[in-house]
This record gives structure tokens, C-alpha cells and sequence, in this order.
């Protein structure tokens, strides 16, 4: 007889799962407004605490949030001898496959690709299950003889979180090469452009005023360059996202366009901060 299957993920009632899509699409969507903000505020400019401080509010937070939410509803999911079993922390729920009448995915995948099981009394089961990447269950739930798991997985939410978790992306894509550690080239000139204008060279501000201040103006320049990154970051992965859903409508462009969106999309990243970086000497 085969071992039961074990899935983790999150299962969330109806408005909890409302309120975590709510908080992440808000976490997301709030760096674009911000941005704009960015570019046309000249008089007075944004300064970088105000910016961090824009961004802990309306991205930070919300993101956070959200994470809690999902986290608070952890659960394990078991599918054995015919029955769903949902456990969380705080209580076990057992659907029998055969009340299943339909799965349901989402039009958008948000906080995750949550799946909505319509009962056979026509009533949704008061939870919403929500993997990172719902194919295996559904997989299973097919496999155990559940029809309706078949349906679902033809959605295009189900297709975008599928194609997102296949592609694996390499280090270079993933944020602290992306953010952090490309801050450098940026926060690196800007740094001396500074310490030879206001300074003269490249130590000038530390023989006239010490490590200390040296220091604190080097990781300053290097915050504000993070800070300018987390944004244009967002720009382009709002861009590669778009790209991929809208590619997930097709069930065999899901994984093609995910790699081409990823790859194109960071390409003009990591290529732009140089050609913008000299636009802004050279002008």
C-alpha cells in the first residue's frame, strides 16, 4: 500500500485570503506611485530617509504582513484511503474526495495560487488551500480520483505558478545579487564622485575628517543606491510578471515566455544602471 502524500502549504478561510492578497498586491503596486514620486519630486527632492520610510510603509509592512498571515495558517495537507485531510495548529479538517464537485484557482495568484474546493452541497469548503506551486497537489488529488483536479490544472494561475517554480532562477536573479550587491557599482561612483568634488580625491574625506565620517558617507551613498535599485528592480519584475501571466493563458507558452520575460527583463536591468549612470556624468 503506498504512504500517504504530504503536502505543506496554507490554508486560510475566505477573508484571511482576501486580506493576504490585499497586503501583497498593495506590497507590490505601491513601488511603482513611489517611484514616479521619486522622479518628480525636485523641489523640495525625496531624501533617502524619506524614502526608506515610504518604502517600509507601503511595501515593507504590507509584504510582512501578508508573510504572517500565510504563516499563521500553516497546515499539512494529506490525501489517504479517499479523504483531504487539513491540518493546522489549531483544528484537522477531513473532506471526502467524493464531495468534491469542482476546484476553483483564481483569477489572479495572489497572496498565492489558492485553490477554492465547491462542495457538492454547493457550498466552498471554508478554507482556501494556498501552495506555492498547487500542481503536485492537484496531481495527487487527480491521481486519488478526483476529476475535478483535472480542470484546474489547465488554469492560467496554475500554469504562471507551475512555469515560476520550474524555472529556478540562478543566483544573479535572485535579490541579493540583484539589489545588494550590485548597489556597489552604482553607490561605488557615486561615493567618488563625491569625495572628489566636495573632497578632492577618492580619501580626501577621511585625512580632513576621519574613518568615521569616511565611513559614513561610503555607506550612505551605498544605502541610496539599494534604495534606487529596490525600485528599478520593481519596474522590471512588475514588467517580467505581466509578461508571464498573460503568456499563462496558453498551456505550452507558460514556460517558454517565463524564461524569455526573465532573461530580457534583467538583462535591461543590470544593463540600464550603467547607460543611466553615465547619462547622469555625461549630462
Amino acid at each position: 500500500m503506498p504512504a500517504p502524500l504530504w503536502f505543506d502549504l496554507a490554508a486560510l478561510p475566505a477573508p484571511a485570503r482576501a486580506l493576504a492578497a490585499l497586503l501583497r498586491g498593495w506590497s507590490r503596486l505601491a513601488l511603482l506611485p513611489v517611484l514616479v514620486v521619486l522622479v518628480r519630486a525636485n523641489d523640495p527632492p525625496l531624501t533617502p530617509l524619506l524614502l526608506a520610510e515610504a518604502l517600509a510603509l507601503f511595501a515593507l509592512a504590507p509584504e510582512l504582513s501578508a508573510r504572517c498571515l500565510l504563516r499563521a495558517y500553516a497546515a499539512r495537507v494529506q490525501i489517504d484511503d479517499g479523504v483531504l485531510t487539513i491540518a493546522r495548529s489549531d483544528r484537522v479538517a477531513r473532506v471526502p474526495l467524493a464531495s468534491i464537485a469542482t476546484i476553483a484557482a483564481p483569477r489572479v495568484a495572489l497572496p498565492l495560487p489558492s485553490l477554492t474546493l465547491m462542495l457538492r452541497s454547493g457550498a466552498p469548503f471554508e478554507m482556501r488551500l494556498a501552495p506555492a506551486d498547487p500542481r503536485a497537489l492537484l496531481g495527487a488529488l487527480r491521481a486519488a480520483g478526483c476529476e475535478s483536479a483535472t480542470n484546474a490544472l489547465a488554469g492560467a494561475a496554475v500554469r504562471y505558478a507551475g512555469a515560476r517554480a520550474d524555472f529556478g532562477r540562478p543566483w544573479w536573479l535572485r535579490w541579493p545579487a540583484r539589489i545588494a550587491a550590485y548597489a556597489l557599482l552604482p553607490g561605488l561612483v557615486a561615493f567618488s564622485a563625491h569625495q572628489h568634488i566636495a573632497f578632492g580625491a577618492l580619501f580626501g574625506e577621511y585625512y580632513l575628517m576621519g574613518l568615521r565620517a569616511w565611513l559614513t558617507s561610503a555607506l550612505g551613498h551605498y544605502g541610496t543606491a539599494v534604495l534606487y535599485l529596490v525600485l528599478w528592480s520593481a519596474v522590471w519584475r512588475s514588467a517580467c510578471e505581466l509578461v508571464a501571466y498573460a503568456a499563462a493563458r496558453s498551456p505550452h507558452a507558460a514556460a517558454p515566455a517565463r524564461a524569455l520575460a526573465e532573461h530580457a527583463t534583467s538583462a535591461i536591468y543590470y544593463g540600464s544602471v550603467p547607460a543611466l549612470l553615465a547619462a547622469r556624468f555625461l549630462s
